[in-house]
C-alpha cells in the first residue's frame, strides 16, 4: 500500500484551519499502528535471537546491546551498556578490529573475528559484522552483530591437531620402512657378494690338480699317499714329504671319525662315489675347520684307494650363518610388521605376503591371499599398467598414494614404498611392496570436507532466510492493509490475493530453509516413533498415491526418541515424496524402525555415523535410484533432479536439517536402477 507523504504545504493547510478529510486521518491512524506494530516485532526478534546485536556512538561507548549477552554469560545488559567497547576485547586483538571498523565506514562490509575477555575473566572467540550509522553525512556511530564462535574455534583447533599427529605418524612409519627397506637392499647386496666369492671358488677347483685351490688327496688303507699343494696349506703340514704315510683320522675330527670309516668301507665294497659331506679337520696345531668333502674310489698307482676332493668352507659357514641370522631379521620384520608387505611378480603373482597384507585386504586366510592376483586389487586394469610403468620407469616409488580394493569391492587408500628388481637387460622382474594403510584418514578428511560445506551451505540458507522473512512480513502485512481497505467488487482485490498467497508459499521456502539452517523453534518431547508413523499412515498413503504401495516394517520394543513431534511429520512427509517421485510407475515404499547401536568400526567407514545408540528410521523405494555423485549432493539446498518447476530441492534439505539439529546422521544407499535407502538415525531417548 503506498501512503501519502505529508509535505510542508499541507502541514500548514491543516494548521490554518482546514479541516482534514477523514480517509486521511484513518491512513495515519493505520501506518502510526503498522509502524508501531513493526517496531514490536523487530525487538522481539532482536531480543530473542542467539546472537548479540550491538550499537556504539561514535566515541566507540556501548549505547545498545541485545540480551543475548546475558543469556551467553558474556555479561549483563547493564554492565555493557554505557561502556567503551574496547573495554572488552582482548588486548592483542584491538588493533586489528580497530582497522576493520575504518574498514567498515570506508564501505567495506566483511565479517572480522577476535576475542572478548567476559566478566569471569575467560576468553571467548566471537565474529562481528558491523555497519557504520550516519545522520546525513555525519559518522554517529556503528551497529552490529556478534557470533560466539568459542566452539568451533575449539573443534578446529582440535581438528588440526589431529590431523599433524596423524601426519606425523605417517611420516615416522614412513621413515621406518625407508630405513628397513635400505636395510633389506644392503643385506641383499652382501648375500649377492657371499655368492659370487663361492663361485670363484668351484671355478678354482676345476683348474689342474696341481694349481687347484681345492684340496686333493689320497688315501689309502687308512694312509694319506698324496696331497697337492692346495691340500698341504689346507691341513698346515709344514713339509709336504712328511705327508706320506701319515694317518687319515689324524686330520679327521673326532666327532667324524667313524662316519669316514662307513664311508670309505661302502665305496671299496660297492665301488661307488660318495656324496659330498661337510665335515671337520683338524690341523697339526689343533685348529678346528669346516670342510665339504667328495669321495671317490680310484686305483692309485696300481692299487685300490680313494681319492678326496676337500674344500675349506670355514668362511662359507660363517656367512650362511650371519645370512641366516640376517634373513631370520627380516623374517621377524616382514612377519611383524603393521605394514602390509609382499612381494610378487609383474603378472601379478604372489610369492610372499605379511599377515598385515591377509587383513588389510580382508583375505580370510594366507592361502586365499596368495592365490589372488595382486592386479585383481587395482579399480581399473589401466590404473595396474600405469602402476608398472611407473616402478619400471622410476625403479623405486616412495611415499605413492594410490588407491586399491579390498576383496569385497570397498575403496582402500594407500600409501606405497615399492622397489622393483630388474634383469640384465633391464627388465622388471620383481616388485616389492610395502602399504600402509590411510583409508581411516581419508575417511575423516571427506567428513570434514562435507562438514565444512554442510554448514557453510547452512549458514548461508539461514541467513538467507532471515532477510527473506522479513521482507516477506512487510509484503504480507502490506497486502493485509490492503485487502482491509478494499471493497468485494474492487477489480483489484483478485491481484492483492495473488500477492498475498504467493508471499505464504515463499514463507514456507523460507521455514524449509530455516529447517535446513537448524534454526527453527522446536518444542521436543519424548515420543515413540511407531506411534508417530502408524498415526501419520493414511497421510502417507494419500501422499504416494495409488500406483505405490506401502510397507510398514516397525520394531517391535522401539526405543523412545526426543523430537519435537512436528519435525518428524515434516521428515515422514518429505521423504515419502522423494520417494514418490523416484518412482515412475508402480512400485513399493517400505519404511522400516528399529534399535541400532553404532561402534567404532562403522563410524570409521560412514561418513557423518556417530558411535550410541540410536531409533533408526529407514525409507526404502524401488525407483531409479541415484550415483555416487547425486548421493554427494542430495542434501545440498536447491539440488534437485526433477525437471525445471516440479520441485524446490528443499525436501530433503530440510530432513538433514532437521535430523543434524537432533543430533542425529543419515546413511544414503543407492545405485542407479537398484532403488535408495535412506536410513535416519536419531539418538535415543536419555543417551
Amino acid at each position: 500500500m503506498q501512503r501519502k507523504r505529508l509535505n510542508r504545504s499541507d502541514s500548514e493547510t491543516v494548521a490554518g484551519g482546514t479541516q482534514s478529510s477523514p480517509p486521511l486521518a484513518e491512513d495515519l491512524s493505520l501506518a502510526a499502528s503498522d509502524i508501531q506494530h513493526q517496531a514490536q516485532m523487530y525487538r522481539t526478534l532482536v531480543e530473542n535471537i542467539n546472537d548479540v546485536m550491538f550499537s556504539l556512538d561514535g566515541e566507540g561507548h556501548i549505547t545498545y546491546v541485545s540480551p543475548a549477552i546475558d543469556r551467553l554469560g558474556m555479561f549483563t545488559v547493564a554492565e555493557a551498556m554505557g561502556q567503551p567497547f574496547a573495554r572488552f576485547i582482548h588486548p592483542e586483538d584491538l588493533q586489528g578490529l580497530m582497522a576493520s571498523f575504518r574498514r567498515t565506514i570506508e564501505g567495506t562490509l566483511e565479517p572480522y573475528e577476535f576475542r572478548i575477555i567476559i566478566k569471569d575473566g575467560s576468553i571467548r572467540h566471537v565474529r562481528t559484522s558491523s555497519r557504520p550509522l550516519w545522520e546525513g553525512r555525519n559518522l554517529v556511530g556503528l551497529t552490529g552483530l556478534l557470533t560466539d564462535i568459542t566452539e568451533q574455534k575449539k573443534i578446529e583447533e582440535e581438528l588440526q591437531r589431529a590431523t599433524e599427529e596423524l601426519e606425523r605418524r605417517v611420516e615416522e612409519r614412513t621413515a621406518e620402512l625407508r630405513e628397513a627397506n635400505e636395510r633389506l637392499v644392503r643385506e641383499i647386496e652382501e648375500r649377492r657378494r657371499a655368492d659370487t666369492t663361492l663361485r670363484e671358488s668351484e671355478d678354482r677347483w676345476r683348474r689342474l690338480v696341481e694349481h687347484n685351490p681345492a684340496c686333493l688327496a689320497v688315501h689309502r688303507a687308512g694312509k694319506l699317499v698324496y696331497a697337492n699343494p692346495a691340500g698341504i696349506r689346507l691341513l698346515r703340514i709344514p713339509d709336504a714329504e712328511q705327508v706320506a704315510g701319515k694317518p687319515l683320522l689324524d686330520f679327521v675330527h673326532p666327532d667324524y671319525r667313524e662316519l669316514v670309516l662307513q664311508r670309505v668301507r661302502r665305496m671299496m665294497e660297492e665301488d661307488v662315489p660318495a656324496e659330498p659331506m661337510e665335515e671337520k679337520f683338524v690341523r697339526p696345531n689343533g685348529e678346528v675347520i669346516d670342510v665339504e668333502v667328495t669321495a671317490i674310489p680310484i686305483t692309485y698307482m696300481g692299487q685300490r684307494a680313494i681319492m678326496t676332493v676337500s674344500w675349506d668352507i670355514t668362511e662359507r659357514k660363517r656367512a650362511e650363518a650371519a645370512l641366516r641370522a640376517s634373513e631370520e631379521r627380516y623374517r621377524q620384520f616382514f612377519e611383524i610388521d603393521l605394514a602390509a608387505d609382499y612381494i610378487s611378480t609383474p603378472e601379478g603373482i604372489l610369492t610372499a605376503c605379511n599377515p598385515a597384507y591377509v587383513r588389510m585386504f580382508g583375505f580370510s586366510s594366507y592361502d586365499e591371499a596368495m592365490s589372488t592376483n595382486v592386479a585383481h586389487l587395482y579399480p581399473c586394469p589401466e590404473q595396474r599398467v600405469e602402476f608398472l610403468d611407473l616402478v619400471q620407469s622410476r625403479r623405486t616409488l616412495m611415499d605413492h598414494r594410490m588407491e586399491l580394493r579390498r576383496l569385497d569391492g570397498s575403496p582402500l587408500h594407500v600409501v606405497a614404498n615399492v622397489a622393483g628388481r630388474f634383469d640384465e637387460a633391464g627388465n622388471l622382474i620383481q616388485i616389492q611392496g610395502y602399504l600402509f594403510d590411510e583409508t581411516p584418514r581419508k575417511l575423516l578428511e571427506q567428513q570434514f570436507l562435507h562438514a565444512q560445506k554442510m554448514e557453510a551451505v547452512g549458514q548461508l540458507a539461514g541467513g538467507v532466510a532471515h532477510d527473506f522473512n522479513n521482507m516477506l512480513g512487510v509484503v504480507l502485512g502490506i497486502s493485509d492493509l490492503i485487502l482491509e481497505k478494499m471493497r468485494p467488487e474492487d477489480p483489484l482485490l483478485q491481484k492483492i490475493e495473488t500477492i498475498r498467497n504467493a508471499a505464504l508459499r515463499s514463507a514456507e521456502v523460507a521455514r524449509q530453509l530455516l529447517a535446513f539452517a537448524r534454526k527453527q523453534t522446536i518444542e521436543p518431547r519424548v515420543i515413540n516413533l511407531n506411534e508417530v508413523i502408524a498415526s501419520f499412515r493414511h497421510i502417507l498413503e494419500r501422499l504416494i498415491g495409488d500406483r505405490i504401495t506401502l510397507k510398514l516394517r516397525l520394531a517391535p520394543d522401539l526405543w523412545d526418541l526426543k523430537i519435537d513431534p512436528t519435525q518428524i511429520d515434516q521428515v515422514l512427509a518429505n521423504l515419502a515424496t522423494n520417494a514418490r517421485d523416484a518412482i515412475e510407475d508402480a512400485g513399493e515404499i517400505t519404511v522400516e524402525t528399529g534399535n541400532i547401536t553404532t561402534e567404532e568400526e562403522y563410524c570409521r567407514t560412514h561418513i557423518n555415523a556417530l558411535p550410541g545408540d540410536f531409533v533408526q528410521l529407514a525409507f526404502s523405494d524401488s525407483g531409479n535410484g541415484m550415483d555416487r555423485e547425486t548421493i554427494g549432493r542430495v542434501f545440498e539446498p536447491f539440488f534437485t533432479t526433477k525437471p525445471v518447476g516440479q520441485g524446490t530441492g528443499l525436501g530433503l534439505s530440510t530432513v538433514y536439517g532437521i535430523v543434524t539439529q537432533n543430533g542425529g546422521f543419515i546413511d544414503v544407499s543407492s545405485e542407479p536402477g537398484q532403488g535408495t535407502t535412506m536410513a535416519l538415525f536419531f539418538p535415543r531417548s536419555g543417551s
